[in-house]
């Protein structure tokens, strides 16, 4: 389907509460290597900061009705798209999931060949956390009640469809066009942090059922030399051996190294943590609540505008999911999901600055032993699994609706990558989101998609 002379389009959408920016230091790699010629890159700023508390459905929408716009444009100035690659980070993966069942219906794909799909840390299997532990608790009622639509998807407690199926569920139908567009991609590929990233946990952006990542003291990673957060091999350590560390540290004089400078900040910060966190919550309900009142207003005008057109539909009796259907077939109804502007891009960079203040990792964040092995071929990265004598080491206590999305979603072929960063923040640091989360491993792993997309596309 593609032709040499054809353009290829890669979008780029960030995740919860981001920002366009949060996506440059991609975006930069990427023009940096691939002929600008033959490449066009897009990254979204449709969805931005409070808007991503209005739902997957609906960010996935509005990033449909950009990408459609951004090929027209391009069109008009006679460079004709023939491959799509889309990028999602965080929560913008299952937007970009969504988009493309759009895209796809819309009939984006009868000419454009569907070339790559990959997200970084992306919640696949949503964010409900199974295990009995108080952070668990907390962390699903927080999110399910305080996000809006996005939460209440998340958690999927949401009811999307008249069969009364949360979205995510919905989106796994393989019936459905957000599962039957995403299976005509070439590839799709999912980079998963293995530690140091409690915002988005291993086993939903590995698509695993079982942690194998919950205690570390026991294990010994591989990790590629060229890709240095790159796991190529996990296995058990033998508890007789000294490991590396304990070896150096009987060598060296004890250091004050960053990562315990950063403890010692969070210690002595941490009285006003609850502060901190009483003022994330609250602007996270206010802007719920916001959100709620926005998406009630958009999708009522929205069906008003396809009422007024076919002079049918009923939209106060449909489901959200007929009418989001509907809406994404009238150009009309379009132009109302674009019709918002962003003016809170500070706000939301200090409840983000909040946020992050409170994801301090386990104090054994990265024990396990650390091995780097020669250069491998690609497929070598991908789908690594533990030695046999791994033993899983949490219980994740998944729900019947995340099995079912699992056991859909790995009926396709993926990419899994397992990435060991070790940081403050591995969720940041997976896309070197921003200045203070670029560090050796996230650059690492920016590297390989980089290089990745450019020996399959170019």
């Amino acid at each position: 389907m593609a032709s040499d002379k054809g353009i290829t389009l890669i979008v780029l959408q960030h995740g919860l509460w981001g920002v366009q920016s949060h996506m440059n230091y991609i975006e930069t790699k990427l023009k940096d290597t691939l002929d600008s010629e033959r490449v066009v890159i897009l990254n979204s700023d449709v969805n931005e900061a409070k808007y991503t508390y209005d739902g997957v459905d609906i960010c996935g929408q509005r990033l449909a009705v950009k990408i459609q716009n951004h090929v027209k444009l391009l069109q008009d100035k006679n460079k004709i798209v023939d491959r799509f690659i889309i990028i999602g980070y965080s929560l913008g993966g299952l937007i970009a999931r969504y988009c493309i069942g759009v895209l796809g219906k819309a009939g984006f794909f009868d000419s454009i060949e569907p070339t790559l799909f990959v997200t970084f840390a992306t919640p696949h299997l949503g964010s409900h956390r199974g295990d009995a532990s108080a952070f668990s608790k907390v962390y699903n009622f927080v999110s399910g009640r305080f996000l809006s639509r996005t939460g209440e998807q998340l958690q999927m407690r949401d009811r999307f469809n008249d069969k009364g199926h949360p979205l995510l569920v919905v989106m796994t139908d393989p019936e459905r066009e957000f599962y039957t567009y995403l299976a005509k991609f070439k590839t799709r590929r999912t980079y998963a942090n293995a530690i140091n990233d409690r915002t988005v946990p291993y086993w939903t952006s590995a698509l695993d059922k079982v942690n194998y990542f919950a205690s570390l003291k026991n294990l010994e990673v591989s990790v590629d030399t060229q890709y240095t957060s790159i796991v190529t091999a996990i296995d058990k350590r033998d508890p007789t051996e000294p490991s590396k560390r304990q070896l150096e540290k009987r060598k060296k004089k004890k250091t004050f190294s960053r990562a315990k400078l950063i403890r010692v900040a969070i210690v002595a910060l941490s009285p006003l943590l609850p502060i901190l966190v009483l003022i994330a919550l609250s602007y996270i309900g206010v802007q719920g609540l916001v959100s709620r009142l926005r998406v009630s207003r958009l999708l009522a005008s929205a069906a008003l505008v396809v009422e007024n057109n076919n002079h049918t539909l009923q939209h106060q009796h449909q489901s959200e999911d007929s009418l989001m259907s509907t809406v994404g077939d009238h150009p009309d109804a379009q132009h109302i999901l674009l019709d918002h502007k962003h003016h809170d891009n500070d706000e939301n960079a200090l409840l983000m600055d909040a946020l992050d203040a409170t994801n301090e990792p386990p104090e054994d964040a990265s024990p396990a032993e650390m091995r780097q092995t020669k250069d491998v071929q690609w497929e070598s990265l991908y789908n690594i699994k533990p030695s046999p004598d791994v033993e899983p080491a949490d219980s994740l206590g998944l729900t019947d609706d995340q099995h079912t999305m699992r056991d859909r979603l790995l009926k396709l072929e993926w990419q899994r990558v397992l990435v060991f960063i070790k940081g403050f923040n591995a969720h940041g640091s997976i896309v070197c989101r921003q200045k203070r989360f670029e560090n050796s491993g996230g650059r690492a792993l920016v590297q390989h998609f980089v290089d990745s997309v450019q020996d399959m596309c170019f």
